[in-house]
């Protein structure tokens, strides 16, 4: 089943979003007038799907919605998803240590001005063997070229996925899989890598 953004999910939204909110989340480029552009943004959602191996069983956290969760509860609605629900950011700090199977982080630690101490949250709740998933922009030339091209700026990016790949090795996270896309072009926007939790880092 393939990911497509759900234009209703962008109906009334909240007074409180300014231009600079809608441009950090993204929004514009779910429905870019550009085909390339939606099909690339969509492609990194997709590609997770199919990567993460993801199970009934599986308590999942998609990190980063906490940060602005209006959209994210507009969806649940539109989707009838009685499984999920919506965890504030003060609730996220306070979840039980190895509760979650898999952490998402699609393109939200590429915003983290610290991101060490964010990756240390997210390891004390992963499960022993739990997986973290991340997708983020390689911030090379060509990725800026199509960037400037779409209308998009950068500055809410302090950094690129191969600085977040290298933190995450020091860590002590085991790279399992490394994807870059789009796979038909010689040149990458964005990679999507699977982590597997370090042991160290899990508390007793």
């Amino acid at each position: 089943m393939k990911i497509r953004p759900d234009k209703r999910v962008l109906d009334n939204l909240p007074q409180s979003f300014r231009k600079e909110d809608i441009a950090e989340m993204a929004i514009p480029s779910y429905f870019h007038w550009n085909p390339f552009v939606r099909y690339i943004i969509s492609e990194r959602l997709n590609e997770i799907v199919r990567i993460g191996d993801f199970l009934s069983s599986d308590a999942v956290s998609d990190f980063g919605t906490e940060l602005r969760t209006e959209l994210a509860r507009r969806t649940l609605q539109l989707s009838n998803s009685p499984n999920a629900r919506i965890v504030e950011l003060d609730e996220f700090e306070n979840l039980l240590p190895q509760s979650i199977s898999k952490i998402v982080a699609a393109d939200v630690l590429e915003h983290s001005p610290d991101l060490a101490t964010l990756v240390d949250k997210v390891s004390r709740l992963l499960q022993q063997g739990g997986k973290l998933i991340v997708s983020g922009p390689t911030e090379t030339g060509f990725y800026k070229l199509c960037r400037k091209i779409a209308g998009f700026r950068g500055d809410y990016h302090v950094r690129s996925v191969f600085d977040i790949e290298k933190l995450l090795g020091e860590k002590g996270y085991k790279m399992q899989q490394r994807h870059l896309l789009p796979r038909f072009l010689p040149f990458k926007l964005f990679e999507v890598l699977v982590y597997e939790v370090p042991e160290a880092t899990i508390p007793s």
